[in-house]
């Protein structure tokens, strides 16, 4: 969520913007993730003490939208999202947009009965069970796309039902990528029907058959958006290229300022020429002939006061660099770890000795009472209290939406708790053990590890992920897979 930096609850008021959690990169990487967003709804529902929290939730009205091209829903994630939302009942909607390809490989080969919508039949919700509702339509037919959305959204968000839209028949007018371009898999008929079926011109075709505008109405509207779009783009382009070039002259000044006896010969080198005819340089580049002007300096032995503004401007740039690419990977505010305060132990003259599960028992018991916003979830967390008790008793007391079991699905525990917290919950996931944690490891590097990176500070999930393991008894339940935890979760505070 976005932050108050001062503040121990979220204080944004989430139920007055429309909500968008960053991006991800790997496909399908979005959907555990989702299924947490959606799962806040259903809580901030049914828990009444939660119901004063109005800046977090309008009573669970909220519906979590998200969006997956059809190849990636052969993804293991897309999957076990989707059965997790079913069980739950939480309003997720996901819309499938279809083109038939995935780059270049056809939906022959990616999907069972090459129809997601098919494929996810055994999901769909029946007259006394739980599940998703199905829709699909084509992806150019605008009235009903509308229809619907309007009628699945609404089922959605009033009896939070999963709900999954299928739209087919999508086109993609500039292949997957430059060097993807779709003209080397596709035939000339397929590409001669996506030009014709292009859902602009569909739409296009729709306005004038309903007598909604005329021709001419539509080709200046055309026109414009088409200047709109060029004038946006540059603008764009020459905002994101102005610093760059701001550090490239700054830098190429400092060089011909310097005595032409001592820098002459290098700035006939092919590095300084390149550089000073770049129109688009990269910081790394400018630091590059920097540093060898340097050495070249340093070389001729010049005077310490010949090269200090050539020093001062790489140490700059450096500093400048840390800041851009270096920094908000871990939460740097008043709640960094480094700033809590250790608070040692105090012990009677003669303590009683328990069982430490029964002091983490209590210490949950005390947390559940003072925070109304802290919930637990997994495998065997809510009925037996985790397999070593340390909840044991307290679902009965909390309630089952406070405490709950989930079923065996690692990577959606840890979206569901990513989720929660973005949406302001105190979110304690739970992996039975550690070594069931690889099953979790593409959400918890590509999506929670770096969620604070990606947003540069603004967005935070303060999930805490409880597990146990490394006995090194037998072969079950004691892999030991620290070298990989820690090395590949910076930006996730790891206890051992």
């Amino acid at each position: 969520y976005w932050r108050d930096w001062s503040s121990d609850v979220c204080s944004s008021d989430l139920t007055t913007n429309k909500n968008s959690s960053s991006d991800v990169s790997p496909t399908a990487g979005q959907m555990p993730r989702l299924l947490g967003l959606a799962y806040a709804s259903k809580l901030f529902r049914n828990i009444e003490y939660l119901w004063p929290y109005s800046h977090l939730s309008n009573f669970g009205n909220e519906v979590a939208f998200g969006t997956i091209g059809e190849s990636s829903t052969a993804e293991g994630l897309f999957f076990e999202a989707i059965n997790a939302a079913c069980v739950l009942q939480v309003p997720l909607a996901v819309a499938i947009w279809d083109d038939g390809y995935g780059i270049s490989v056809p939906v022959e080969l990616q999907t069972a009965k090459a129809d997601i919508s098919i494929a996810l039949r055994g999901f769909q919700k029946g007259k006394d069970s739980n599940g998703c509702l199905l829709y699909s339509c084509i992806g150019w037919d605008y009235p009903q796309l509308i229809k619907m959305f309007e009628e699945g959204i609404s089922k959605c968000r009033q009896e939070h039902i999963p709900v999954v839209f299928h739209i087919k028949e999508m086109t993609q007018p500039l292949g997957h990528s430059t060097s993807g371009s779709h003209e080397r898999y596709k035939s000339s008929d397929r590409l001669n029907w996506e030009d014709e079926y292009d859902p602009i011109r569909k739409m296009k075709e729709w306005i004038l058959q309903e007598g909604i505008a005329e021709l001419k109405t539509l080709e200046k509207i055309e026109e414009d958006a088409v200047n709109q779009v060029k004038e946006a783009r540059q603008k764009a382009w020459d905002q994101y290229v102005k610093p760059y070039l701001a550090e490239k002259n700054e830098l190429i000044q400092i060089i011909n300022g310097l005595p032409s006896e001592v820098i002459g010969s290098f700035k006939a080198t092919s590095d300084f020429s390149s550089l000073v005819a770049n129109t688009h340089p990269l910081r790394k580049d400018m630091l590059s002939v920097a540093k060898k002007a340097l050495y070249f300096l340093n070389n001729q032995k010049a005077h310490f006061n010949v090269n200090k503004k050539l020093s001062m401007w790489i140490e700059k740039m450096q500093a400048n660099c840390a800041e851009i690419y270096n920094t908000r990977l871990y939460s740097d505010d008043w709640q960094t770890l480094s700033n809590v305060q250790n608070i040692k132990p105090v012990y009677s003259e003669n303590p009683p000795l328990v069982h430490g599960r029964e002091i983490i028992n209590r210490n949950f018991d005390y947390l559940f009472q003072k925070y109304p916003l802290l919930v637990t979830f997994g495998e065997d967390t809510g009925k037996i209290g985790d397999v070593n008790g340390g909840l044991k008793g307290l679902q009965q007391k909390y309630g089952d939406l406070k405490i709950t079991d989930t079923g065996i699905r690692e990577s959606t525990i840890i979206g569901q708790g990513i989720g929660l917290a973005l949406r302001g919950f105190k979110a304690i996931a739970e992996i039975q053990y550690l070594d069931y944690l690889v099953y979790a490891l593409q959400t918890l590097t590509d999506d929670l590890a770096t969620l604070h990176y990606r947003t540069n500070g603004h967005q935070i999930a303060p999930l805490i992920i409880r597990t146990r393991g490394h006995r090194l008894v037998g072969i079950w339940h004691s892999g030991s897979p620290m070298g990989m935890i820690i090395n590949s979760l910076r930006g996730i505070n790891i206890c051992v």
